[in-house]
């Protein structure tokens, strides 16, 4: 199966199209601030990763059990390893982190940081991720994207209207159509998938893209059994 693949359908150019605009928003004027959210195994983190990759841009996830400190030193990290092209070690007080953080970005307008999993900084004292994500945004003009659940726009809005207002804008992906699973199986798996096998894939799969994935190595693996047993 290939990897780092992004099909253009729906989404994929959707959400491509909207790093564009906030990247090429009146930046003086406008923090560099949205979101991208939606039920489970559509693709979001998927397609950011591999658009971040791609790119030359920053992609991080927030991880369960972690400070704002843990955080901030992990995309110091990879923020170092973008600008000069090394590894460090990385050492300091949070707040010390968090400037290094806003000096490089200050440097470098046109990137795009994207931050996964965002829901687990709504709630008890990694709020202050948040906040820093903020400050960053206020203080430089690089781009920052959000991205979560079907439930992190309400989250935001719920957590501060303030943090809600700052969005650029706000986009949800939606499940893929029976033209567009064609598409990724045949660009996933280099295979020329019949009207069943598609209309099998989207009943088992609901048009999620991570039920549809398990579901292609399943389709790749026993293709390969079959040539095998053919020779």
């Amino acid at each position: 199966m290939k990897s780092n693949v992004i099909v253009p359908i729906f989404n994929t150019r959707e959400a491509a199209a909207k790093v564009k605009e906030l990247q090429t928003r009146p930046k003086a004027d406008v923090p560099g601030l949205a979101c991208m959210y939606g039920c489970p195994g559509l693709g979001k983190s998927y397609w950011s990763e591999s658009y971040a990759s791609q790119n030359n841009h920053i992609w991080i996830r927030m991880k369960e059990a972690e400070t704002a400190k843990g955080f901030m030193s992990r995309l110091l990290k990879r923020l170092v390893y973008r600008d000069e092209g090394q590894n460090r070690n990385i050492s300091g007080s949070t707040d010390e982190i968090y400037k290094e953080c806003e000096e490089i970005l200050q440097r470098n307008p046109d990137w795009v940081v994207f931050i996964d999993e965002v829901d687990r900084a709504l709630g008890g004292r990694k709020t202050k991720v948040l906040e820093m994500i903020r400050d960053l945004a206020d203080c430089t003009y690089a781009s920052y994207i959000l991205i979560g659940m079907e439930h992190l726009r309400r989250l935001i809005q719920k957590y501060s209207a303030h943090y809600f207002d700052r969005c650029y804008f706000f986009y949800e992906f939606r499940p893929a159509t029976s033209e567009e699973m064609k598409a990724i199986i045949e660009a996933k798996i280099d295979y020329s998938a019949s009207d069943k096998v598609v209309q099998a894939t989207m009943e088992k799969s609901g048009g999620t893209l991570r039920k549809s994935i398990k579901l292609m190595v399943d389709m790749e693996e026993a293709r390969n059994v079959r040539r095998n047993s053919q020779k």
